[in-house]
């Protein structure tokens, strides 16, 4: 229960720190998927993952005329792709 509480607390303070950045979990795992094969591998969705919050930061803070939450990008991003996403999968049959 007491470790249970640290991590609810640990990832309260993340996401305060950096924001709620949606879209990561739901499209890091496809993307890590096409990458290796159709091999599910947690290390490799972990990774893709990183790639997308530290590339998403960048664009936010640098490549943009006015610095923007990281969450604002990854959404923006993230919506459109899982869209798309969506409706590949369920034309494929592959859908649930």
């Amino acid at each position: 229960l007491g470790l249970l509480a640290l991590s609810v607390v640990l990832v309260a303070l993340a996401t305060a720190a950096a924001g709620p950045l949606s879209f990561v979990a739901l499209i890091a795992g496809p993307i890590a998927v096409r990458l290796v094969g159709n091999a599910a591998s947690l290390p490799a969705a972990a990774f893709v993952g990183a790639i997308i919050v530290l590339t998403a930061d960048l664009v936010a803070q640098h490549a943009l005329p006015v610095s923007l939450p990281t969450g604002v990008v990854t959404g923006a991003v993230g919506a459109p792709y899982l869209i798309w996403l969506l409706a590949t999968v369920n034309r494929e049959g592959r859908g649930g």
